[in-house]
């Protein structure tokens, strides 16, 4: 995830901040990702994805709770879920793809 963009998710997680931060989440599926990439294990990359997924669901739904109890603002909220979605979604098509051509040639 780029720079500008983590800063403003972790100024806005710092107001709910009862999950795992959003930079080790995407930190350790990120790691999760590159090894099953690197062992050509598709399993373990289906395993890796449907985690990460879950994760940021978690998330999304953290920062609802968080805008329906007033601990962040809709502009936060639209600002977090946009960020964490796109960047996540990236991460996960970018995987697929490094798999496909290092493992099914």
């Amino acid at each position: 995830m780029p720079a500008g963009k983590l800063n403003q998710v972790k100024e806005i997680w710092k107001k709910i901040g009862d999950f795992e931060d959003p930079e080790s989440v995407f930190t350790k599926h990120y790691n999760e990702l590159k090894q099953s990439i690197q062992s050509c294990n598709f399993p373990m990359l289906l395993h890796g994805i449907r985690g990460f997924q879950r994760d940021v669901d978690e998330m999304n739904c953290k920062a609802l709770i968080a805008l329906r109890d007033n601990q962040m603002t809709d502009e936060e909220y639209a600002l977090f879920t946009k960020i964490i979605n796109e960047e996540s979604t990236s991460l996960m098509v970018s995987a697929y793809d490094a798999f496909k051509r290092k493992c099914l040639r």
